[in-house]
C-alpha cells in the first residue's frame, strides 16, 4: 500500500494545513489557480512543479504562462508555457523550475498581446537536503499525520497530502519527494506521463534508509520498485509492516510528548 521511492524512502510524514493554493479572479471570464511543489513543500536546488489551472468563461483568447523569480544578479528567471483558451474551456498543466539561491517567492503571470492580465505570487520556502518529503496519496490521508512525529537520525520529515492531479509528468520534478505512500487509491487513473515518471523515479532516487530512525531495519529494509504501479494500490506494494513499524513509533513519541 505504498509505493516505496526511494520509497521508503516511502514512509511518511507532515504538518496539516501546509497546503498552498493561490487564485487570481477573474477579468473578463478568467480564473487562475497555482500551486507550488508538493502540498506547498519543496527541496532546496531541485527542480521545483509548479501546477496551474486556468479556466476561461470568456471569448477566445491566446496566453502566455510565466513563471518567475528574482534571481541572485538582480534580474529575473522566467519558463514560460503557449497556452490556446478557447471560451469556455478549462487548462490544467504543469511549469518547472530551478531556483537557485535562497528564493522567498515564485510569481504566476498570464499574459495575453504583452499585458500581464491576472498574477499570483507565491511564497516558498524549500526544505534543506537534511529534511524528508513524505507524499500521501490516500482516501484519508489525515490518517498519516500522526508520522510527524517520527524522528529520523537528521532533521525532520513532513507529509505532503496529495492528489492525483498533482502528480507532475516529469521525473525530475519527483526528487523533492522522498517518499509515497498510497492507500485505497485507483492509481488506474495516472496518465501514461505520470506512470513513467514515477517509474524513473522509483529506479534512480536515492535510499533514504540510512536516516530513519534505529529499529525498524527489519520492517524497512530499503525497498526499490523499478516497475509501475499496479491498477490498483490495495494490491499491497513494499510491506505494511514498514508502515505499521513507523505508526507505531509515531504514536509512541506524541504519547512521550503528551500529545
Amino acid at each position: 500500500m505504498i509505493l516505496p521511492a526511494a520509497l521508503l524512502s516511502a514512509l511518511l510524514f507532515s504538518l496539516p494545513g501546509h497546503s498552498l493554493i493561490a487564485y487570481a479572479q477573474s477579468e473578463s471570464g478568467l480564473t487562475v489557480t497555482a500551486r507550488l511543489g508538493f502540498d506547498g513543500y519543496c527541496k532546496e536546488n531541485h527542480w521545483l512543479p509548479v501546477h496551474v489551472n486556468v479556466e476561461n468563461t470568456g471569448s477566445d483568447l491566446n496566453t502566455t504562462v510565466q513563471v518567475s523569480y528574482k534571481n541572485g544578479g538582480g534580474g529575473n528567471t522566467v519558463t514560460s508555457l503557449d497556452v490556446l483558451l478557447p471560451a469556455s474551456s478549462r487548462k490544467e498543466f504543469f511549469l518547472y523550475i530551478f531556483p537557485q539561491g535562497s528564493i522567498r517567492s515564485l510569481r504566476v503571470n498570464l499574459v495575453s498581446e504583452r499585458r500581464v492580465i491576472k498574477k499570483i505570487d507565491l511564497p516558498m520556502t524549500c526544505l534543506s537536503r537534511d529534511n524528508m518529503v513524505f507524499g500521501v496519496l490516500a482516501d484519508n490521508p489525515s490518517t498519516y499525520d500522526v508520522l510527524n512525529e517520527v524522528k529520523p537520525l537528521m532533521g525532520f520529515v513532513r507529509v505532503a497530502q496529495l492528489t492525483i492531479e498533482d502528480l507532475p509528468a516529469n521525473s525530475q520534478a519527483w526528487r523533492s519527494l522522498d517518499a509515497l505512500i498510497i492507500s485505497n487509491v485507483d492509481t488506474g487513473r495516472l496518465t501514461p506521463e505520470q506512470k513513467q515518471a514515477l517509474k524513473s523515479w522509483l529506479a534512480h532516487s536515492p535510499s533514504t534508509q540510512s536516516s530513519m530512525p534505529r529499529g525498524i531495519e527489519r520492517e524497512c529494509p530499503n525497498p526499490r520498485m523499478e516497475q509501475t504501479p499496479p491498477e490498483r494500490s490495495n494490491s499491497g506494494l513494499v510491506t505494511d509492516a514498514c508502515v505499521a513499524a513507523l505508526l507505531r513509533r509515531a504514536y509512541y513519541s506524541a504519547a512521550k510528548r503528551g500529545r
